[in-house]
């Protein structure tokens, strides 16, 4: 809402719903990127394009269920789409490789828990400065989201060391 507020005005507002959802769409659609790359360096182009198919044949699906109920009910189909169209797919890039499901979600592991982090960290600095002007909290937030990040970036290798699975 406040980015929305901040860098389009209160015209783009009812926007920011739909933003929100398609914003944890893109953490699926991140990790399905990234996995469907796998039969592609591999060779397996016919592969590639069935998952390709897939996916796609369920976000069509999903973007015209929602339909019925506007933009955020197309980005709503769009993620409920995304989530559901992830295992199979994930199943079939993953089918005849050394990788497993588990090796995926350990080498993605770190980043997932920096996301839960920061999500806490924005929804504290959302309900304890909600009283602020939109501006300040996303100010605010920013600074402390990039904070975090770079103290995470500068530590990292200090921290690998605990983490190897």
């Amino acid at each position: 809402r406040e980015i929305v507020l901040v860098f389009f005005g209160d015209k783009w507002l009812a926007s920011a719903e739909i933003l929100r959802i398609m914003g944890i769409t893109q953490c699926f659609r991140s990790a399905m990127t990234t996995l469907d790359q796998i039969p592609l360096s591999l060779g397996k182009s016919k592969k590639y394009l069935f998952i390709g198919l897939i996916n796609n044949m369920f976000s069509i699906i999903g973007i015209i269920i929602g339909l019925k109920w506007g933009g955020i009910g197309v980005a709503s189909g769009y993620l409920a789409a995304t989530v559901i169209a992830f295992f199979p797919c994930t199943y079939l890039c993953l089918k005849g490789t050394n990788i497993h499901f588990i090796d995926f979600f350990k080498s993605t592991f770190k980043a997932i828990i920096m996301c839960l982090i920061l999500i806490l960290l924005y929804l504290t600095i959302k309900v304890f400065l909600n009283h602020l002007n939109e501006f300040i909290v996303f100010v605010t937030g920013a600074f402390s989201l990039f904070s975090i990040i770079i103290w995470i970036i500068i530590n990292r290798k200090r921290y690998d060391k605990k983490f190897i699975f």
